[in-house]
């Protein structure tokens, strides 16, 4: 790639306007050499551009040639050959650049709505995600592992669904009901249906198998006060039962204590109960689910404002610490602690 003229150096003088001004349109800046600085503005800018159009065109893939005539000669492939004014050239220039930027953000907007569908997309049957109102009450199978569930022998409303179906189909029931999340003080304890925090989705699981979780509550503390002090300065029955601190307490005495790890998804039950650490609202508690991701790690039924109640979110990375597991098995508790609902 060269440029070619028949007119000796010395006479670049003559070099016809509306050619010099062709060339000032590609707006390419660049210090002359020391050896051109003395010759003539239109001689200085000849000798430029010869050295800077073929580059200029090489970088947009067309290999060029200028011809003294005012015309680039561009050869493609090598086979034909085709002549552009400079001014033609320097037009051609925006348009690759602006299809290049219109393929990216498409490119962009196609990984982006990729990323937020499989992060955001909701649960189904299969534990690998759609709406969890319209996935069948049995526990999913997942490819090469069970996915039983684990039954109570205890029946304890006598309604032929035993004690840890009861209390997870309570649970999504309260889940599907999606109440706004409300902690607020109730005066009698239980606060409407479509309003509670996430100590309110256990007790309405629990008294869908047939207990009266704040009964159960009110009478232990009354029998063993110094039990719960850590748990709480004041005790009120009006919200004791629905504090996180008190709860961890009661299922401490009266529940069987689990691992912690979720990596050993045997030990993960429906109806178990899982305490987290949360320090701005003294605790986090949440119901495992008889669904499985893909993992077979449980989702978790809790509420906690979130939009879906029943989630994987045993399996998000940033979750709260788990504090502690249970599981509730009457037939291990005596008599006297349980309180049936009225």
């Amino acid at each position: 790639m060269i440029c070619e003229t028949e007119i000796p150096l010395k006479k670049f003088f003559m070099i016809p306007k509306p050619i010099e001004r062709n060339w000032k349109k590609l707006k390419i800046r660049k210090t002359l050499p020391n050896a051109y600085r003395k010759r003539t503005p239109v001689a200085q800018q000849f000798h430029r551009h010869c050295q800077e159009i073929p580059k200029y065109r090489q970088r947009q893939g067309f290999p060029a040639r200028l011809a003294f005539n005012g015309k680039v000669q561009m050869q493609q492939h090598g086979q034909h050959t085709t002549q552009y004014s400079v001014s033609e050239l320097h037009k051609s220039r925006r348009h690759w650049p602006a299809a290049l930027v219109a393929i990216l953000l498409v490119a962009a907007l196609v990984a982006a709505g990729s990323f937020l569908y499989l992060k955001f997309r909701k649960p189904n049957s299969a534990g690998l995600g759609a709406n969890v109102t319209s996935a069948p009450k049995t526990s999913p199978s997942l490819p090469g592992r069970s996915a039983q569930k684990l039954k109570s022998s205890v029946d304890y409303n006598h309604n032929g669904i035993d004690d840890y179906s009861d209390f997870v189909q309570g649970a999504r029931k309260d889940a599907n009901v999606h109440p706004t999340y409300d902690d607020s003080y109730v005066q009698g304890g239980y606060p409407a249906d479509n309003r509670g925090a996430c100590t309110d989705t256990i007790w309405r699981a629990f008294k869908n198998a047939g207990y009266s979780l704040k009964d159960m509550v009110d009478a232990d503390i009354a029998a063993h006060p110094a039990d719960y002090r850590n748990a709480a300065s004041n005790f009120d029955t009006n919200i004791d039962f629905r504090r996180t601190a008190v709860l961890d307490v009661f299922f401490k005495k009266y529940g069987q204590a689990l691992t912690t790890d979720t990596a050993q998804t045997d030990q993960w039950q429906q109806g178990d109960l899982v305490f987290f650490a949360n320090q701005k609202h003294n605790g986090h508690i949440g119901m495992v689910s008889d669904r499985r991701d893909e993992k077979s790690i449980p989702y978790l039924i809790h509420n906690m404002g979130q939009k879906d109640r029943e989630n994987d979110y045993l399996n998000q990375p940033n979750h709260m610490p788990i504090l502690a597991h249970y599981r509730f098995d009457a037939s291990k508790i005596p008599a006297d602690v349980l309180k049936p609902w009225h």
